[in-house]
Order: structure tokens, then sequence, then C-alpha cells
């Protein structure tokens, strides 16, 4: 940390950083580095310390003496990640807030980039980055690859967040006004899905929109709740997305179908009794629905895609159960453009269910 140079205090900041920190004494200050030479400057940045039992305390104490831009907050407890983020909340400034973990590593230009969009699309209340993984060690994972590799646009997010959260939570630039307007915070009812849940709350309000280049390493750790996709948090998905099916479509004809549907992708099976047909009918009545708003020729090309894909993920969980239904289940993929249908992988993942209904298994192949 470089302390020569200490920054005049910020008056007025543009962006607020909600930085909660827990036991994070290993890689907290890489995090915290890499928000302090953001080329961005007008920032501050707020340190929620939530009862640590390491040393994060006093590393974070150095920041908050050495740099006037980072405001120390603390819990006194261990209250967790909600408690914090709208602690972080309460504290911000700025006209926007900016989310940051803390083994996380921001790109320099992140804020700079950001906030140049948000200036140009006022419209757009909240602004995604895309990410690239990393692992414990700060080493790229899939060889440095971006998270998405093709640009979505608003209502494409919108379509994904009904099914799960396509939104990278640390790398996100949020108008505080949007947040205050709808009163929304963090809803400790979610805590294990408390990103989701606000996404889908903002996306009533206001455009989600999703910047194509990297602005932030993600750091995947064994610790990660989406590491390791908890029960709790696959019971909390599965709630969200059944609320806004059902909002969607006013009334659903099958519970079990519904049930069905979502547990094939939240892999919570919450009903024994499985009826993958009501399920596909639910799916193809919530593509219609959804398609009844203006959309791109790009925006429904890219929806009509992801419905292949989910009729073929039912009818593939449906071999399991009964081999010439799964087969049957194939047929509903003709309310579908045939363009998704030849495409190498879909037309790979049809051929593998009609396979599997029949019993027949491909053989692996032996190397060398």
């Amino acid at each position: 940390m470089d302390c020569h140079n200490k920054p005049e205090p910020i008056t007025a900041p543009t962006i607020s950083v909600v930085m909660p920190v827990y036991n994070s004494e290993r890689h907290v200050r890489e995090a915290v580095d890499s928000i302090l030479r953001q080329t961005f400057t007008n920032f501050e940045l707020i340190l929620i310390e939530d009862g640590s039992t390491d040393d994060t305390r006093s590393i974070l104490n150095d920041y908050s003496r050495q740099d006037s831009r980072v405001v120390l907050v603390e819990n006194g407890s261990h209250e967790g990640l909600v408690y914090s983020l709208n602690r972080g909340l309460a504290a911000s400034r700025g006209k926007y807030i900016a989310r940051m973990d803390a083994d996380d590593v921001s790109l320099p230009d992140r804020f700079t980039l950001q906030v140049s969009y948000m200036e140009q699309h006022p419209e757009v209340g909240v602004l995604d980055a895309n990410i690239v993984y990393i692992d414990v060690a700060g080493r790229a994972l899939n060889r440095g690859r971006p998270r998405f590799s093709h640009p979505e646009s608003p209502n494409v997010i919108r379509w994904t967040l009904l099914w799960k959260c396509p939104i990278n939570h640390p790398a996100v630039l949020m108008r505080r006004s949007v947040l205050e307007e709808g009163g929304i915070t963090y809803d400790p009812s979610y805590r294990d899905a408390e990103d989701r849940e606000i996404f889908v709350q903002l996306g009533r309000r206001t455009l989600i929109a999703r910047l194509p280049e990297v602005a932030l390493q993600y750091r995947l750790v064994p610790t990660s709740i989406s590491r390791g996709r908890s029960s709790e948090q696959r019971a909390m998905d599965h709630m969200i997305t059944r609320r806004e099916v059902t909002t969607l479509l006013g009334t659903v004809t099958s519970k079990e179908g519904l049930e069905t549907l979502i547990s094939v992708f939240t892999r919570l099976d919450q009903n024994a009794n499985r009826d993958f047909a009501a399920a596909e009918d639910i799916l193809i009545a919530v593509y219609r629905r959804f398609l009844e708003q203006p959309l791109s020729d790009s925006d429904r090309e890219q929806i009509q895609a992801d419905v292949a894909d989910r009729l073929i993920a039912v009818a593939k969980e449906a071999t399991s159960y009964s081999p010439k239904l799964a087969r049957s289940l194939l047929w509903r993929l003709r309310y579908l453009p045939m363009m998704h249908l030849f495409s190498v992988g879909a037309a790979t993942r049809i051929l593998k269910v009609v396979l599997n209904s029949f019993g027949i298994r491909r053989r692996a192949t032996r190397g060398g």
C-alpha cells in the first residue's frame, strides 16, 4: 500500500464501494489495493468488518488510517453477509454503488468503464461487467476465458433471471437512486440467494445491462457458497423461480409440473410426483408469455436457444422415469425455430436423449 501520496478527502463521491469483509486476511490487501488503484478516483471505499477472528481487522484499520477514501464500518460481532451489505448501503453517499468482495480483484479501468457507460445510458440502473475466474493463488482458470463469451441484452438477462442469477454480483455498479426510490435493500429472508433476489427486484424497476469487457477477477475458493451450491441456496433459487414463473403466468395449471420443471435446474426435488409433460407445457407457456413484449431478433434467438436447451434438459431427466415419455417430450421442440435444433450442441444432446431412452449408452473411447 502506497502511503506517500494520500488523496484528499472525497466530499461528494461519485461511487460508494461496498465491501463486506470477514476472516479475509489472505486476500483482502489485494482486493482493497485493486480498488485504491482504479483509474477513476472519485470514490469512497466502505469496508464492513464483520467480526473477523483473524488479522483482518488490523489490516483494515491500517487502510482507514492511511487513505481518506476508506471508510471502516465495524459490526462488532459476526452478523453475516446480508446484514453487512445493508450496513454498507446505509453508509453510502455516492451516486453509484459498486459491489466488491474481499477476495476478488478489480481491474484498473473497471470504474472508468462502468461510470462512462452509466452516464451515457440513464435508462440502465444496474451495470454488470464480464469476469474471469482465478484460483486461490491468483492463477487464471478456464485458460483465462471470460465467463460470458457473447453479449446479452437487458431483455435476455431478465429472461435468465427467471431461472437463475446471471449477474456477477461483485462486479456490479448500481444507481443509488433506483435502490432508494424502490426502498430496495438486501432481503435477509433470501440470505443464500440475496444477490438474485435483489436483482429480480431491481429488474422490475430498471434495466440491467452488462459490459462485454472483463473488469474483475473472480476468485473461486473452496468455501464459496456458489462453488458448493448449498442445499439452502438451491431451496432459495427454487422458491424465487416458483414465484417469478407464477407471477408471469398469473396461474399455473399443474403444481406438480411447475415443481418438476424447477427441480430439473435447481437439482432440488421437492415433490415426489413428477410430471414432465406438464413441466414442458409450463416452460412453453412462459416462453410464449415472455415473447409477447417487444424484443429484437437477437433477443428472440437467444431466448429460443435457451428454451431449446431447457426442453432437452427436461426430456433427458425424464429418461430415468419413462423412456417413451422422454422421446415424446422432444416433440415439443417443434414450437421453436428449427435453426436451434441443428446446432452441433443441440443435435448432440437430442441424440443422446434418444439413445438413452432406448437403453443405448455411448461407449467411452480409450486414449493412446
